[in-house]
């Protein structure tokens, strides 16, 4: 499988490892709250978030056995999972940051006999086994009725398994097409799946985030740059699943509830990114992957 591969700025430096945070009460000079974010997706690029199964669908090419995409209730309206949302955001989150995974390939562990356990920035965010993470994704649905429009079958050529790479390396796809690693042959296989484009919308709760996780959580999402992008779904390899977050508004409900909406949210979070990317090693990771994420070919 073709990719370009983002190597983390911090080198051979051991993850760094963090106070544990408590869940069970507030503390005052963290930020615990809801953020609601707009998920757009262009239609060029649209998303796939394969559900595990196959059908029989008639299209416009006629009948074609087809990869189905996350759906929900009696419309079978497609979603974006929260947990596909949080995958996506936690790989750039882990680059960003010295986390575990990036050096061990596999995230912490945390024994039910450790009360108060020290882990990587990226699990006390994001949550590790035996760790519940202070941070969760909902649900993203469609904002309107305009995903009826957006729904279109893609065809995309059969991905080979990705090569091996060193420790502290992330495969951030681009548009390559797949191609055999020993032989630098493509595959002539297509795969054929349902996939959508459009505006979602979608939750975010935080617990005791303090502002370099925030900051780096915007950062993450691309929140604060009008050419940032994000990489959401399957098939990355193939140019889809470029996404643009918006943040619509930030509702902190501890020590006083407040709201940022519109612009006021944006200039809160542009305030945090630009306090996280200060240092030198950050800010050329971030700017790494975007350079990744940025390049643009329709999809087919």
């Amino acid at each position: 499988m073709a990719h370009k591969a983002v190597q983390s700025a911090y080198g051979d430096r051991v993850e760094m490892r963090g106070a544990f945070v408590p869940h069970d009460r507030f503390l005052p000079d963290r930020w615990t709250g809801v953020l609601e974010v707009r998920w757009k997706i262009d239609p060029a690029h649209p998303v796939v978030i394969g559900a595990g199964w196959f059908a029989r669908e008639i299209t416009a090419a006629g009948p074609e056995v087809v990869a189905e995409i996350a759906r929900s209730g009696p419309e079978r309206m497609p979603v974006l999972p929260g947990s596909s949302l949080k995958g996506a955001v936690r790989q750039v989150y882990e680059l960003l940051t010295p986390s575990c995974r990036l050096e061990r390939g596999r995230a912490c562990r945390v024994s039910p006999r450790q009360t108060h356990p020290r882990t990587c920035p990226a699990c006390s965010l994001f949550g590790a086994g035996g760790l519940g993470g202070r941070l969760a994704f909902g649900e993203a649905r469609p904002e309107d009725d305009a995903w009826r429009d957006q729904l279109r079958v893609v065809h995309t050529p059969a991905a080979w398994r990705p090569r091996n790479a060193p420790p502290g390396t992330v495969r951030v796809y681009d548009l390559s097409k797949a191609t055999d690693p020993v032989t630098g042959g493509t595959r002539k296989e297509e795969e054929r799946t349902w996939s959508v484009a459009g505006d979602f919308r979608s939750r975010l709760r935080l617990v005791n985030a303090s502002d370099e996780e925030l900051g780096l959580l915007f950062a993450s999402l691309g929140i604060g740059d009008e050419h940032a992008r994000l990489r959401v779904g399957g098939k990355k390899y193939h140019g889809l699943g470029l996404v643009d977050v918006e943040l619509v508004a930030a509702r902190e409900s501890h020590p006083e509830r407040s709201e940022k909406a519109g612009a006021e949210a944006v200039a809160f979070a542009v305030r945090l990114v630009e306090a996280a990317l200060q240092t030198t090693e950050r800010r050329r990771t971030w700017e790494a992957i975007q350079r990744t994420a940025a390049v643009e070919r329709p999809a087919t």
